[in-house]
């Protein structure tokens, strides 16, 4: 019993330190123009977006402002007649009791999983996924195939599934291939990815999906950024490379932006301080380039969530 105290209390210590740079960092839910919102990307951080259901061409988003860049936002935000909320008054200590259930789902989860290595309770580790896909292979040979695919910048595995009835040996079934985590902070991706893996091969819900498509499914597509968001800073979202110039200050690469889909074509993108940043050259992430080589399906549909 001593013991667990001395774990947990340990484990909060951790906590509070690791979130102390958005100590007083305050979310506010903004609305206006989708043009003016999406040009806002490479100044302040935009946890995420959606469209209005009220108006065309609106986007809302939820933004976060350091205690020294509120006031100067705010302002920029009447000026542009864009109406906003706050939703929250300190991220840090919203961080700190999400790191808090975390922990206790986790604890939960271990003791309901009964030699399952995940369950759908809490959020697990790169290694831990990859550890899952390996036992779906190892349980369904005959549908499920591991795919080690490459190594991260950091020497991470990434691996991916390929669901097949025919073993892709079918070239007039069409591709279905889904990557998710490419933006290391959005913790609920991989759940999602790993859940359809489930739907398809542990608890069929519909044998026509397989037996008329294949697919691919890459449940962490960003190990090193993933691993990042866990350990040190919450709300890393790009690769965690050190190729580009000013790597050493400012590391990593947004994965979405390093394909070869307009590249280039953004100032603010070029900056490598930026959330936003596209990389040195497209396919500079060995991350992006796995999805890259993944993709070549005569017939596909390709989905990053």
């Amino acid at each position: 019993m001593a013991r667990l105290v001395l774990c947990f209390l340990f484990f909060v210590a951790v906590a509070q330190g690791r979130h102390e740079k958005y100590e007083g960092h305050q979310l506010y839910q903004i609305s206006g123009p989708a043009q003016e919102i999406a040009a806002l990307e490479a100044h302040i951080d935009i946890i995420s977006a959606k469209p209005t259901r009220s108006e065309i061409a609106q986007l809302q988003a939820l933004v976060r402002l350091s205690p020294e860049e509120k006031l100067q936002w705010l302002q920029y935000f009447d000026e542009k007649q864009m109406s906003y909320t706050k939703v929250a008054d300190n991220l840090a200590e919203l961080l700190r009791k999400e790191d808090v259930q975390i922990q206790a789902t986790r604890a939960s989860a271990s003791a309901k999983r009964s030699g399952r290595t995940i369950g759908w309770e809490t959020y697990y580790r790169h290694q831990e996924i990859n550890d899952h896909l390996d036992e779906l292979a190892a349980q369904y040979p005959n549908l499920v195939t591991v795919i080690n695919a490459a190594l991260s910048y950091e020497g991470r595995q990434i691996k991916y599934v390929r669901i097949s009835t025919t073993r892709f040996e079918d070239m007039r079934k069409p591709v279905i291939v889904i990557d998710a985590a490419i933006h290391a902070r959005e913790w609920v991706t991989p759940p999602v990815a790993l859940y359809i893996i489930h739907q398809l091969v542990v608890k069929i819900v519909d044998e026509a999906l397989t037996d008329s498509l294949d697919w691919v499914i890459i449940p962490v597509a960003n190990p090193d950024g993933y691993e990042y968001s866990f350990d040190e800073d919450r709300l890393w979202r790009k690769t965690r490379s050190k190729s580009h110039e000013g790597a050493d200050e400012c590391p990593g690469v947004d994965g979405n932006r390093n394909f070869d889909h307009y590249w280039g074509t953004v100032a603010n993108s070029a900056n490598p301080c930026t959330i936003v940043y596209e990389g040195p050259t497209p396919f500079s992430e060995p991350e992006t380039r796995v999805i890259r080589d993944v993709l070549p399906f005569p017939q596909m549909a390709w989905l990053s969530i």
